[in-house]
């Protein structure tokens, strides 16, 4: 342990990934809820397609976590390059997995590790402080397709 503390504002995914790396690293994190419910994204359960190189980074920091149970594993892709071009089969393994469900999972793992700490809003001092920046991402539609451009 190195004795620093590191205020993480939010619960997300990418949050609670920094927590759990942080710890690995010695740092002790406090993960400090909203300040109020509109602080939250919105209530949208978005599906997450996560690569090989993703699954692979997952299972080594939440090794817990019986990923074959939750996901839905897709070995290829459909793609069409270009207008006139016609459909190739991409080999990409990945899993389909709710964002929701994925957030949930990692944060009850992170409630398991004795150096995180989930706390509201405080000014107690601190190493370090992580917070993302306030913005509401660009969504797009295409049928029943959304993208979420960060």
């Amino acid at each position: 342990m190195t004795g620093k503390i590191v205020k993480i504002y939010g619960q997300g995914l990418s949050q609670l990934t920094c927590a759990k790396l942080l710890t690995l690293q010695g740092y002790q994190c406090d993960i400090i809820s909203p300040k109020t419910a509109k602080n939250m994204r919105a209530a949208q359960d978005p599906m997450l397609v996560l690569n090989d190189v993703c699954v692979s980074l997952l299972k080594e920091f939440f090794p817990e976590i019986e990923w074959k149970d939750i996901a839905h594993p897709l070995t290829y892709r459909e793609v069409l390059w270009g207008k006139e071009s016609k459909v190739t089969i991409v080999k990409q393994p990945s899993i389909v997995i709710s964002a929701k469900r994925l957030q949930k999972l990692i944060y009850k793992q992170c409630q398991l590790i004795p150096s995180i700490q989930f706390s509201q809003y405080n000014n107690s001092p601190s190493a370090w402080t992580i917070n993302a920046p306030d913005y509401q991402p660009q969504i797009l539609t295409a049928g029943t397709r959304t993208m979420w451009l960060a």
